[in-house]
């Protein structure tokens, strides 16, 4: 019984310093929130796109299609 009580106490004290040590190094290295993270990850200023028309034609003329047309909704009594 003695042999039992002296395993579980030295058990507890393991898992009391492996916790005490854990929860010490989490404390010195401070890691950014979530909120942070998402702040830095998703609202950060954004880069102006890079204008990429350097590699057509003088005479390249893009087609407007009824998927990427100007118009957004045109009336049946307008046609």
């Amino acid at each position: 019984m003695k042999l039992f009580l002296l395993l579980l106490i030295a058990f507890l004290a393991l898992v009391y310093i492996y916790t005490f040590i854990k929860i010490r190094k989490k404390r010195k290295n401070p890691a950014k929130s979530a909120v942070e993270d998402f702040n830095e990850k998703y609202l950060s200023p954004k880069v102006p796109p890079v204008n990429n028309n350097h590699h057509l034609p003088a005479n390249y003329k893009k087609q407007i299609t009824k998927y990427n047309s100007t118009i957004d909704y045109i009336d049946k009594s307008e046609l």
